[in-house]
């Protein structure tokens, strides 16, 4: 049995907890079925369960068979076909190339290296035919894949949601001192107000000298309301990728 560590435990959880959230809304195709395959991509990756993915799938959240490592999968294709991708991961572009990548296409690919699947992606696209896991799986059988090149996929699995991690961390680093700069403006600045109250000279200026320390102080409390609303950095990345899947939910609706 693995022993997780207090931190690791924190971040089970909460992709869990993110799991059981979106299963309601998780219907083939649907923005919520690609949260839940994101979030198990990361248990695996980051070594959250006990065994296999699966096994731990099927205890937590009663999944039948594979279903879990396959929505991982299926998101690990995703991930390194977008990635590849000038416009960005979430793009409108690239939305739309990843949009007949299926799991069972994605199931025909996913031995290949991150390369070799864009590469398979991009000839099954080509043409007026929507790509088929049969002309996938055709196109895969003409790639090599060694053992070598199969374990250092599953080590860049794990260095990749790391680098989000860290990007978090950074972003979240930037909003503190952003934060913190302002206080201390704010400090000044009250003090150099408080002493121009005093002098009749400066009445006419006071009034909008008060107005943008007002501004500054709502800029302050912007600033700092993630870092109280969020413990981690990592749970702003989540969160501000579960807003954008909101976004676009509320986007295909009013469609």
């Amino acid at each position: 049995m693995m022993d997780l560590t207090p931190r690791q435990q924190t971040e089970l959880q909460k992709r869990v907890a993110g799991i059981r959230a979106e299963l309601p809304h998780a219907q083939r195709g649907t923005l919520a079925i690609q949260e839940i395959a994101r979030l198990l991509f990361e248990i695996r990756a980051l070594q959250l369960c006990a065994g296999s993915l699966d096994t731990f799938c099927q205890a937590e959240f009663h999944f039948s068979g594979s279903w879990g490592s396959r929505l991982a999968d299926w998101y690990a294709v995703r991930r390194n076909i977008a990635s590849s991708q000038p416009d960005g991961e979430r793009s409108l572009g690239t939305m739309e190339f990843l949009a007949d990548l299926t799991e069972s296409c994605a199931r025909e690919i996913k031995h290949l290296t991150p390369a070799q699947q864009v590469q398979a992606w991009e000839e099954a696209s080509q043409g007026d035919e929507k790509p088929t896991a049969r002309v996938l799986a055709r196109i895969a059988a003409q790639f090599n894949v060694s053992p070598e090149e199969i374990e250092a996929m599953s080590a860049d699995e794990q260095r990749r949601v790391f680098l989000d991690i860290d990007a978090a961390i950074a972003e979240a680093k930037r909003i503190e001192l952003a934060a913190t700069t302002a206080k201390l403006a704010i400090k000044r600045n009250r003090k150099v107000l408080d002493d121009m109250r005093k002098e009749p000279l400066f009445a006419p200026t006071v009034p909008l000298l008060e107005k943008a320390m007002a501004d500054c102080e709502s800029l302050r409390l912007r600033l700092e309301e993630p870092l109280f609303r969020m413990p981690t950095a990592e749970e702003k990345l989540a969160e501000a990728l579960r807003e954008a899947n909101e976004a676009m939910r509320e986007e295909e609706a009013a469609a």
